[in-house]
């Protein structure tokens, strides 16, 4: 349970893992696309179609892994909006054990929306403001 934000469970496969059996580290921007993309499918935007919210790029990636995934299975990823401009956003999140007695990892990923002719930054939709602001983390809360 997260008092901000969103809980996410996502699934570590074997071939997620490095030779030592712990989750690789190019692994986990791509298992935190997946917590996303399941958060926001049921508010109808999965891919597959015109969906001009999805349209976005990563302007900056940044981590911090702080204790190892060990093995296959399931983990929690906590994600939250941290800031949302007219046309940008952050996004925080961490990894944490299931139990969430763990953080395995923590960052901040920081995108732009653009549009899908032009390719050049856009406005977010009052759809994607609606779903950041549901996210958003309270001021002074960690």
């Amino acid at each position: 349970m997260v008092s901000y934000g969103h809980l996410q469970p996502v699934r570590v496969e074997f071939d997620d893992l490095d030779p030592m059996g712990i989750l690789h580290h190019a692994n986990y921007p791509r298992l935190l696309e997946h917590a996303i993309a399941a958060y926001v499918a049921p508010m109808g935007l999965a891919f597959g179609g015109p969906k001009p919210d999805l349209y976005h790029v990563i302007r900056e990636f940044s981590i911090r892994y702080d204790a190892p995934i060990r093995g296959y299975g399931d983990v929690e990823v906590h994600f939250w909006t941290e800031r949302l401009g007219s046309k940008s956003a952050d996004m925080g999140f961490r990894f944490v054990s299931t139990d969430g007695k763990v953080v395995h990892a923590e960052g901040v990923r920081k995108h732009v929306h653009i549009d899908p002719r032009t390719m050049k930054p856009a406005e977010w939709s009052d759809l994607a403001r609606s779903i950041h602001d549901d996210l958003a983390r309270p001021a002074g809360t960690d």
